[in-house]
């Protein structure tokens, strides 16, 4: 059995000579895929971030917006009802004028008939 052992015992050294290369390279492999993981962690907190900072940016424009239309559509409201007060002030200035003119027309009527009677 010693014999065999003394024979093999090259090949004992050179397992054991590979076995301790291959625990450097597995260490060397395993801080590679750490600092890969760390990387993608980090580039996923920095998408994060990027997706917050466009959330908050586009919910304050919706809400902009939302005040403008809300502003605008006041506004044309205000606008038509100014518009409709404005037709039934024309149409008052109109008739009272034409009140007026009938008016004025009898007055010169009664004015005549008085300064025939006299």
């Amino acid at each position: 059995m010693i014999e065999g052992k003394e024979m093999r015992s090259d090949m004992i050294e050179e397992l054991r000579t590979t076995h301790a290369l291959q625990s450097p390279e597995q260490q060397e492999k395993k801080k590679e895929t750490e600092a890969i993981l760390g990387e993608q962690r980090a580039r996923e907190r920095q998408e994060h971030k990027e997706a917050v900072i466009v959330d908050g940016a586009e919910r304050s424009a919706a809400e902009l917006i939302g005040r403008q239309l809300d502003f605008l559509n006041k506004e044309l409201i205000r606008l038509q009802e100014e518009r409709r007060i404005h037709a039934y002030v024309m149409l008052a200035t109109r008739e009272r004028r034409m009140r007026e003119a009938e008016e004025s027309g009898r007055r010169q009527r009664e004015e005549r008939v008085r300064r025939t009677e006299e």
